[in-house]
């Protein structure tokens, strides 16, 4: 909890920032630090954590994934696309290496998931996604939609993605987001984590959000 603001700056710098933290199902203002208290986690939302409003994707077993796909979960929620040269293998990789750390602390071994969401739905169907992310975690989960739909998640995450052509038509790549997303239980966006991402790093701070998250308030 935060102590009382008494002095008319606290008040306005208070004002100020829960007006520009707001969930629009556009941007999180509050992220990469915000106002933290009680914890120094880095990439922690907090106080303001926006719940995930209802979105649709297609998963990589030809079914639907929905924001009810995530409750009851601690999601760590990638963008990317197979065709990704580097930061997506990489950090694919990463996030096997973070979950094999993590077997060992109960609430994420029993309910922790990853999810890849490719932003490239023309090439990445199914039978292309399931062989790619069970690749580097049997365990792991992907998903993609159109872009409409798919931008119903995308900004609600304030992550972007640009899509670029080269001479030739059918070459085309993308410019994404690289942060991964932590995503509660309750559909919470718990914190970002920022590139470059290292395995002991990322476990560690999973831990901590999470530990600092069933802590009674």
């Amino acid at each position: 909890m935060f102590p009382p603001l008494r002095t008319t700056a606290g008040v306005l710098l208070s004002l100020a920032m829960l007006a520009g933290a707001y969930w629009g199902g556009e941007r999180i203002v509050a992220r990469h630090g915000g106002m933290v208290a009680a914890a120094d986690i880095p990439g922690l939302l907090w106080p303001i954590q926006p719940v995930l409003q209802p979105f649709a994707l297609e998963d990589m077993r030809g079914g639907r994934l929905n924001e009810e796909s995530l409750r009851g979960h601690w999601t760590l929620l990638f963008l990317g696309y197979t065709h990704c040269p580097d930061i997506c293998p990489t950090t694919l990789h990463t996030l096997a290496q973070a979950s094999a750390r993590l077997r060992d602390f109960a609430p994420f071994a029993q309910d922790g998931q990853v999810l890849f969401v490719s932003v490239d739905y023309a090439r990445d169907t199914p039978a292309v996604l399931r062989p790619y992310v069970e690749y580097f975690n049997p365990a792991f989960r992907a998903a993609s939609a159109p872009p409409a739909q798919l931008h119903v998640l995308i900004r609600q995450l304030d992550m972007t993605v640009v899509k670029t052509s080269g001479d030739d038509s059918e070459e085309y790549w993308f410019d994404h987001s690289s942060e991964i997303v932590m995503v509660g239980p309750d559909l919470k966006v718990l914190a970002l984590f920022d590139f470059p991402h290292e395995p002991a790093d990322i476990a560690q701070r999973v831990q901590a959000v999470i530990n600092f998250t069933r802590r009674p308030r």
